[in-house]
């Protein structure tokens, strides 16, 4: 059992030991007193109004992609720096750091389609016309709105027998 990975595993158990020991400590010494104020949601201070489950702006989840998107790839570059000092040493200096351009070309191009796309703006322009502003052929008006626009606009269809 003494391989190179034992010490891992011993380290591993024991820190999972000691979180359960913790959990059971607090579990037996927490004073137990509920009521519906400690149970309320807490906003820092402030009394909760509506519902908890709202919906968001689709916004927030691409900027925050998007910075996660960058943000990770900029990991790339720090074990980059440390093969960038050897490749130098080795005479390969050149050939790393064109690779790293094109690395940065490429996510410099994703910015730019990002950017132009408008999925970094976080107010997107309105239109500036509307749908009754676009003159419209009359085949491509659709037979349900036809159905629709005539059956406002004319009075009801007449009985049989003329009343």
């Amino acid at each position: 059992m003494r391989g190179p990975y034992a010490t891992i595993l011993v380290f591993l158990i024991f820190g999972a030991g000691l979180v359960l020991v913790s959990i059971l400590i607090s579990r037996l010494i927490q004073p137990r007193n509920l009521n519906p104020e400690k149970l309320a949601t807490y906003e820092c201070g402030e009394e909760p109004t509506g519902e908890a489950r709202i919906q968001y702006n689709f916004r927030f989840y691409s900027v925050a992609l998007a910075f996660i998107i960058f943000e990770a790839e900029i990991l790339f570059m720090f074990p980059w720096s440390i093969v960038y000092m050897e490749n130098i040493q080795a005479g390969r200096g050149l050939e790393t750091f064109v690779k790293m351009l094109i690395f940065i070309g490429i996510l410099f191009l994703g910015l730019v389609y990002a950017w132009a796309k408008g999925d970094l703006d976080w107010v997107k322009p309105r239109p500036a016309f509307t749908a009754a502003d676009v003159d419209m052929p009359p085949q491509a008006i659709f037979k349900h709105h036809k159905d629709a626009g005539a059956a406002s606009t004319s009075a009801p269809p007449p009985t049989e027998s003329g009343v």
